[in-house]
């Protein structure tokens, strides 16, 4: 009879299929709603007292090597929210899960997140007594519980949109403060950017500077295309790509380029296996690129806009202790004394320009190791789990290793500036249920029995 299946495996592939919805599709239900507000809170943990900062008077121009610090009010408020983010994460944790095991994320993913925070704490406490600040204490609990939530696509969809309304509110900002993403010496002279491209002045936004925005935006450009409606889509990325243009920040625009070109190959090819095999090999090139890069420019200074001396002295304090680093705090212990930085070092080296070079320094072999598994990990879920042709989560794998060439991207015990942009999609894509390869499997079977059989399977 025409609607009713002719076999028990017609109907396993009925109820496969109509189960994607919560799988791959990524519907959000009451349930998620925990999970979405710690998503919510992170982004204002950041940005809302940046916000306030910029309205109390920190939206003229910064003076170079200049900090930017907290006002009270924006203390106080980052304070709250952080609280707000903590009792939504122990709740997740601790709320009991009412979800069929085929939804259950694989450990592995929780386990490769959590070993670089935990390297690196022992490394500080018993290495370098650093004792664990509350932001780097956060990180296991933010992990945990977007683990615990297995939100899949849907939370990628809420980061998405909520990148949207951080790129709105950048470019309102920047309209409303035009000289905040430019530097002044101490005379109160405009420093000229040869780096705008836009208006004559850098998009810094939410941030402070116009590189850590225009390093966020590109992270999170590729999670667009999980958009639902088209106009969603296209609003987000040319919302998004405009305002990495305006922020100037040249190893963004690069990043971008390259994930719109790889977006669109993956979108031509019909073959799912070879849309897999591009993705691992861009990805593999990507990985080989941004370890190599410091190594094979350390000999020239001038490199990267200086970048290459960073490196450089990186480097030989680096052979000093190459298996366990140096200690999260080194680069401020070391910038801020007479060191082969330079005397002025502390007001422009806050990091080593580059993932991998900071994971050395910091942690040495034994940690770079362990963030390699973590994004090969990521790497292969985001594949496997793949229902889109062009791979949005592949995609900012693959962003995330090229920013990574001249940028530091995460942090575990700090940097929390990017964590919406870098830890929040990691752990999202790490915890992908286990049953999502098969509910992908079952839609695209549905899709094409329904095309062979109308009305007999659900689309």
């Amino acid at each position: 009879m025409l609607g009713v299946p002719s076999s028990g495996a017609d109907i396993d592939a009925q109820n496969g299929a109509r189960s994607v919805s919560d799988t791959v599709d990524g519907g959000a239900h009451r349930r998620d709603l925990p999970a979405v507000a710690v998503i919510v809170a992170m982004f204002a943990l950041v940005f809302v007292p940046n916000i306030i900062q910029k309205f109390l008077g920190g939206a003229s121009a910064r003076i170079v090597g200049a900090s930017v610090v907290d006002s009270a009010q924006a203390s106080l408020t980052r304070t709250i929210i952080s609280l707000v983010a903590i009792i939504l994460c122990v709740y997740l944790i601790v709320r009991r899960q009412r979800r069929s095991a085929s939804t259950a994320p694989a450990v592995a993913g929780i386990v490769v997140l959590l070993i670089p925070w935990l390297l690196l704490t022992v490394f500080d406490f018993f290495g370098h007594r650093i004792i664990p600040s509350p932001q780097s204490l956060l990180y296991p609990l933010l992990c945990v519980a977007i683990w615990r939530a297995r939100l899949g696509e849907s939370g990628l969809r809420v980061i998405a949109r909520c990148a949207i309304a951080v790129a709105a509110i950048s470019v309102i900002l920047g309209s409303m403060f035009p000289n905040s993403g430019l530097e002044t010496i101490t005379t109160g002279q405009f420093i000229a950017s040869e780096k705008a491209l836009l208006f004559g002045s850098l998009l810094s936004g939410v941030y402070f500077s116009g590189n850590n925005l225009g390093q966020f935006l590109v992270l999170l450009l590729p999670l667009m295309l999980y958009l639902k409606t088209r106009f969603g889509r296209v609003l987000g990325v040319v919302l998004v790509v405009f305002a990495i243009v305006w922020t100037g920040s040249r190893s963004s625009l690069i990043t971008m380029i390259v994930i719109a070109v790889l977006a669109l190959l993956l979108v031509l090819i019909d073959s799912d296996t070879s849309r897999r095999r591009l993705a691992w090999v861009v990805g593999t090139i990507a990985l080989i690129v941004s370890l190599l890069v410091p190594f094979f420019f350390s000999g020239d200074a001038r490199a990267f806009t200086g970048r290459g001396h960073i490196w450089a002295t990186t480097l030989s304090y680096v052979a000093e202790s190459p298996i366990l680093g140096m200690g999260s705090r080194w680069f401020t212990v070391i910038t801020g004394t007479d060191s082969d930085f330079g005397s002025t070092a502390n007001q422009y080296v806050f990091h080593a320009h580059n993932q991998w070079l900071q994971l050395l320094a910091t942690g040495g072999v034994v940690l770079s190791i362990a963030v390699l598994a973590m994004l090969f990990i990521a790497m292969k879920l985001a594949i496997r789990s793949a229902s889109h042709r062009s791979m949005p989560a592949a995609l900012y794998i693959v962003a995330f290793l090229l920013s990574g060439i001249l940028e530091l991207n995460l942090g575990f015990v700090d940097r929390a500036i990017l964590w919406p942009s870098a830890l929040l999609p990691l752990a999202v894509i790490v915890s992908m249920p286990k049953g999502i390869r098969f509910a992908s499997k079952m839609k695209n079977f549905a899709r094409r029995q329904g095309e062979m059989h109308p009305g007999k399977y659900p689309a």
